[in-house]
């Protein structure tokens, strides 16, 4: 039976870094469901079985591809996994036990790339800190995300309105009902280099701008 679900949505990914990321999530300790959303590339996508594939008719941004994989889930347990960055085998095994919503820490990788990830004060020690924390910057990264499905009943999936700040907007919105949980093990790799869309948007330039007014907008909204 399989425990967990992991979406990876992809948009004109380099193949051999897609292949490698589709490896990390197959090769879980645990049986796992593995679902490829192709957020309209140029040149379609293909996975191995049992990797399943979904195509969007056109690019709509990451919230979308990650939407329609939930909607594709068979299983309770959720997982995003980026298509240029691997998680560690022990991952999904190490994660469930932690809770509804939960994240671990990660090594990086490329020509960016210095050290581990920075998880300021976790875990959380109650939803009060933790809010003080989601406010001031996006601590989580998406690829150590583990949800269950009833939190997206609760609050909610992705907004496709955000097309570069969809995860801390997320994220904020999710800890307003659920202390995130954190494991301290390194349990996944980003991979950081200029080509990715992380990176790039760090540029000067439209891009830059444009990511800069959706992280004002994310961190002036206000939660009821």
């Amino acid at each position: 039976m399989k425990q967990a679900t992991i979406v990876v949505p992809v948009w004109n990914q380099r193949r051999d870094w897609l292949d490698e990321a589709i490896a990390s999530a197959l090769g879980q300790t645990v049986p796992v469901e593995v679902i490829v959303v192709d957020d309209g590339s140029d040149v379609p996508v293909e996975v191995p079985s049992p990797v399943r594939l979904v195509r969007m008719p056109w690019n709509q941004g990451i919230a979308a591809a990650l939407n329609a994989g939930i909607a594709e889930m068979t299983t309770e347990w959720f997982c995003w996994l980026s298509s240029d960055d691997l998680l560690r085998a022990e991952k999904v095994e190490k994660q469930i036990p932690l809770g509804l919503a939960s994240f671990h820490r990660y090594d990086k990788i490329g020509d960016n790339a210095h050290g581990f990830d920075v998880s300021p004060a976790c875990p959380w020690a109650d939803i009060e800190e933790q809010r003080r924390y989601l406010k001031q910057g996006c601590w989580i990264n998406g690829s150590t995300v583990m949800l269950h499905r009833s939190v997206f009943d609760r609050v909610g999936k992705f907004d496709p309105q955000y097309r570069i700040a969809q995860d801390w907007e997320m994220w904020r919105r999710v800890g307003e009902h659920y202390l995130w949980a954190w494991h301290p093990d390194v349990l996944g790799t980003r991979r950081e280099t200029y080509e990715n869309l992380t990176m790039r948007t760090q540029a000067n330039g439209p891009a830059r701008r444009a990511r800069d007014a959706e992280l004002q907008r994310v961190r002036e909204r206000t939660y009821a």
